[in-house]
């Protein structure tokens, strides 16, 4: 009977465990979706500020930039 009251606490703690990894993980991507949102306009912003202020001439030898959205 003690082998089974063990054997189920341990399966409830890892099941926790388990929930909380899965938490911890759903955090985690939401977390890098906002960063990899705010580098991408902080980039364009650097870039938008960069083509204003370059002088005419610099800015036709220039490539076009595409940023994902």
């Amino acid at each position: 009977m003690q082998r089974i009251a063990v054997f189920t606490a341990t399966a409830l703690h890892l099941a926790r465990m388990a929930e909380d990894a899965k938490a911890d993980a759903s955090e985690q991507k939401l977390l890098l979706h906002e960063f990899d949102h705010r580098v991408k306009n902080t980039l364009a912003m650097t870039v938008y500020a960069a083509r204003r202020t370059m002088p005419r001439h610099w800015l036709d030898e220039l490539p076009p930039v595409e940023l994902e959205a």
